[in-house]
């Protein structure tokens, strides 16, 4: 529960309860070692020294968790095949199981030590046992380990962002395993495991049950950039390898110059173009004003034509009909002597 200054506002922080309860871990074939149950709620793994000279590595400790996590889809047995100092393990076909309740229902799992990504056993009560393989490469894509992890982690009501992708990164917060430091494996601490806060932060927020949207966010963020970075050293590499390229600086210089020339040279193109359709175009239009002066002429000479026809339509006709009778008379007279000589 946290409280603010103003009484009157109190916001419940509801954390994360994980109703699973481990009843028992063994070997199949038995003998490879003593079965352990486990008690409700809290079991203490110790060794008795003999004296103060004595080590305590014999007594399997941190192997008893190591054999939990692996029953719980954990990275290959052979990362743990160190801590036994023996090889008959290997050698031998043997299983690990792992039986546990979760919300009153039992479960059980078989994990083999050779070849443990694959028949692995997987059982819920009142259904058939189910043989599941691991995807090696991407083993949070494997159907089993999205099935336990919403059996493990996932609850109702939750709104905000949750994958059952996020198995073996949430484990971690329950199984801390100190390793011995001449090994490769780290602290399980669920600060320091993974290194990368703000991936971390995400599954914070999702165990107080709190609003994790924009830190989910921001991690794919910050996880793109971290390619893109990686992206950008491979090629500097490529670079530098394959072209004597010593500043990557240089090539950024080099780039510009070229973008400049590229720039330029479809500048010139540009005009080169240009100047041919001009050109053509310059040719259609000397045509089209050809025959409109051949047209402004033509019709020039119609109109002078045309005023000249207008001007003998209007000139005045003036006749002496006195004239034209004498003139006829004459003709019929020098007609009807032609008549009668012939």
């Amino acid at each position: 529960m946290v409280r603010w200054n103003d009484r009157s506002l109190w916001i419940p922080l509801i954390v994360k309860k994980i109703n699973m309860i481990l009843q028992k871990i063994y070997s199949n074939p038995e003998w490879l070692f003593r079965d352990v149950t486990f008690k409700k709620w809290v079991n203490i793994i110790y060794a008795n020294k003999a004296d103060k000279s004595s080590e305590t590595n014999w007594a399997w400790k941190s192997l008893l968790l190591n054999l939990i996590d692996f029953c719980l889809l954990s990275d290959s047995w052979v990362k743990h095949i160190s801590a036994l100092r023996d090889n008959f393990i290997e050698a031998n076909n043997h299983s690990i199981c792992l039986e546990f309740v979760i919300e009153g229902t039992e479960y059980y799992i078989e994990r083999p030590m050779k070849n443990s990504n694959k028949d692995i056993l997987f059982w819920e009560k009142w259904h058939t046992l189910t043989s599941y393989n691991l995807n090696v490469k991407n083993t949070k894509d494997s159907e089993l380990s999205l099935i336990l992890c919403d059996l493990i982690f996932k609850r109702k009501g939750y709104e905000w962002v949750y994958s059952n992708e996020w198995l073996r990164k949430l484990l971690p917060f329950f199984i801390k395993k100190q390793e011995n430091p001449a090994t490769s494996m780290k602290f399980s601490d669920p600060i320091k495991y993974s290194g990368y806060m703000p991936e971390i932060m995400q599954y914070h927020l999702f165990f107080l049950n709190l609003d994790n949207t924009l830190l989910h966010k921001n991690f794919q963020l910050e996880d793109k950039k971290k390619s893109l970075k990686w992206a950008v050293n491979e090629i500097e590499l490529y670079l530098k390898t394959n072209f004597s390229v010593k500043n990557i600086s240089d090539v950024d210089n080099k780039l510009d110059n070229l973008r400049m020339d590229k720039n330029s040279y479809e500048k010139n193109l540009d005009d080169l173009k240009l100047g041919s359709n001009y050109k053509d175009a310059s040719n259609e239009l000397n045509q089209i004003t050809k025959k409109i002066k051949q047209h402004i002429l033509d019709n020039h000479i119609d109109s002078h034509t045309l005023e000249n026809y207008a001007d003998n339509i209007d000139q005045k006709i003036t006749i002496q009909t006195w004239r034209v009778d004498k003139l006829y008379a004459e003709v019929n007279s020098l007609l009807d002597w032609k008549i009668k000589k012939s």
